[in-house]
């Protein structure tokens, strides 16, 4: 793939082995995951879009050009080049240490010490776990050493919504409620103690449990200009539901209508104009893949995740 080395064959994101989260389900989580299966089956069997097709932004059998491409021809030399430290990595954590640990290892191993894309790294704690905070400290000297400035947000304590199974805190709506607030902080700049870090332009979001490959923030780089300049895409993913090793071609990015999520990335002008004013009080996920949030745009993905 041109601007975009594949150095390893293994998953861009994949989920940890071992614990699985625990999620209490009701009737209206049930009636979401029946509505999200019919649209990844119909996703999956007829409405992913090639890059390669006649309407897309790419070559001859689907690779994405280093300088992108619009519907207006080839964007001109340099032009789609990305800035450092205008597209911040935001990690979600909450109380698995030993998942944070793992994941911003990879990060650590894995971001180009560019800072082009990836930095500033923003983790965003929603409550108090002590070994938690303690890890994001470790992290944040180790970081420090190779000149990578590493953030730790953490969301205050306030009334969480009890609608789950009696009377318990609803996950789903404490992790909308988390990303939310994330969010907002994070393209506000809120969050930024150094004022001489350029506005977010767009972000990567990654969970705690998710691990990366090396050429993770190499994918988002080469694509950041696509989802920038192209009005027909809502968001890029590293992650393919039905992503596997063994395809003819690993290098190459499909157009979907189905949103993958699991390490993807957004840039301002989507949170800005639609999702910030109406960010949904459970289930963001489902509620990002409805018509009324994507309006036939299509997210990009890789061929192997």
């Amino acid at each position: 793939m041109a601007g975009l080395t594949m150095m390893s064959t293994k998953p861009r994101v994949r989920r940890k082995a071992g614990k699985r989260r625990q999620y209490t389900l009701d009737a209206k989580r049930i009636l979401y995951l029946v509505l999200s299966s019919f649209g990844l089956i119909w996703a999956c069997g007829s409405a992913w879009i090639l890059l390669s097709s006649s309407s897309s932004n790419t070559k001859p059998g689907g690779r994405i050009l280093d300088r992108g491409m619009t519907g207006n021809g080839l964007l001109q030399e340099g032009s789609g080049k990305v800035q450092p430290f205008e597209s911040p990595l935001l990690i979600f954590t909450c109380h698995r240490a030993e998942y944070l640990t793992k994941a911003l290892n990879a990060v650590f191993e894995n971001l180009p010490r560019t800072c082009r894309m990836g930095c500033p790294i923003v983790v965003s704690q929603d409550g108090t776990a002590p070994d938690v905070a303690k890890v994001i400290r470790q992290f944040q000297q180790k970081f420090q050493s190779e000149g990578i400035p590493l953030i730790h947000m953490q969301k205050p304590g306030q009334a969480r919504p009890r609608t789950g199974l009696r009377g318990r805190p609803d996950p789903y709506a404490l992790i909308a409620e988390h990303f939310g607030w994330a969010l907002e902080r994070l393209f506000s700049s809120k969050v930024y103690a150094r004022k001489d870090y350029p506005a977010p332009q767009r972000v990567i979001i990654l969970e705690e449990d998710l691990l990366i490959a090396p050429d993770f923030f190499q994918y988002f780089e080469a694509t950041a200009p696509l989802l920038d300049q192209d009005p027909d895409l809502f968001a890029v993913s590293a992650f393919n539901d039905n992503g596997q090793d063994g395809a003819d071609d690993k290098a190459r990015l499909l157009r979907s209508d189905f949103f993958p999520g699991l390490g993807w990335m957004m840039n301002r002008q989507l949170w800005d104009t639609e999702l910030s004013s109406k960010w949904p009080p459970h289930y963001w996920d489902d509620w990002l893949r409805e018509p009324a949030q994507r309006k036939e745009r299509h997210v990009i993905r890789p061929e192997v995740s």
